[in-house]
C-alpha cells in the first residue's frame, strides 16, 4: 500500500512501506495556468535536486541518504523514516536547523534521529 503525503509546499511525497519517493508538485503557485504549473514543478524539481547534492556530499550524517535518483533527480527516493512525536521534536539537542525547522522534517532511521526534508 503506498500513502500520499501532500503537506509539501513544493513536493509530493508516496510513502511505501520502506521508501520515501520525492516528486515536484505543478501547481502550487495561485496562478494554475502554465507559468504556475512549471514555477511549480521546477521548485520541487530544485528542492530534490539540493537534497541530492547534500546527501552525496556526505558533509553531515545526519541528512536522510538519498538512495537513488531518477531524471536529473526530479524522482528521488529515500529510506522512511518513523516521525518524531512532540516530545522527541521538543527534546533535538543535535539539530537546530532544518530547512524548515518543523516535527515532519525529522525522522528517526535505525534508532538515529536524521532530517528527512532539507531541499
Amino acid at each position: 500500500m503506498i500513502e500520499l503525503n501532500n503537506k509539501g509546499s513544493s513536493r509530493l511525497v508516496f510513502l511505501t512501506k520502506n521508501y520515501a519517493i520525492k516528486v515536484p508538485r505543478c501547481c502550487v503557485k495561485p496562478d494554475n495556468g502554465f507559468y504556475g504549473k512549471v514555477i511549480g514543478f521546477l521548485e520541487g524539481w530544485k528542492a530534490n535536486r539540493y537534497e541530492y547534492i547534500w546527501s552525496k556530499s556526505k558533509t553531515f550524517d545526519f541528512f536522510c541518504d538519498v538512495e537513488y535518483s531518477f531524471l536529473f533527480s526530479i524522482v528521488i527516493i529515500m529510506k522512511r523514516a518513523t516521525p518524531l512525536d512532540r516530545e522527541q521534536f521538543l527534546n533535538l539537542e543535535k539539530f537546530n536547523f532544518a530547512y524548515e525547522h518543523k516535527d515532519d522534517s525529522y525522522g528517526i532511521i535505525d534508532g538515529e534521529t536524521v532530517i528527512v526534508d532539507y531541499g
